[in-house]
């Protein structure tokens, strides 16, 4: 019984060594994107414009269930991602 307690403790013990390096490397990853992303708010002011004028065009097929009705892709195209993962959230002009 021992010797499964200890397994046990060494087994969450490395994965929380490597979670904590594993989040380092994230953080530092992320910082340096979002600093990459905020110099450009021009190209983030022109993704979130087109974001919002999809979300208009799809606003008019949208059905009260959520879904979309006939004709809503074709007329406004593919759907944009929302862009606050790369531009951070979105700031009114």
């Amino acid at each position: 019984m021992k010797f499964c307690l200890a397994v046990f403790s060494f087994s969450i013990m490395s994965l929380s060594l490597a979670y904590a390096a594993d989040s380092s490397e994230r953080s530092t990853t992320d910082n340096a994107s979002q600093q990459s992303v905020s110099s450009t708010s021009a190209a983030c002011t022109e993704k979130w414009d087109a974001f919002s004028k999809s979300g208009e065009c799809y606003a008019a097929y949208q059905l009260v269930s959520g879904g979309l009705k006939p004709g809503a892709y074709e007329k406004c195209g593919t759907p944009l991602p929302n862009p606050s993962q790369e531009c951070g959230p979105f700031k009114p002009k």
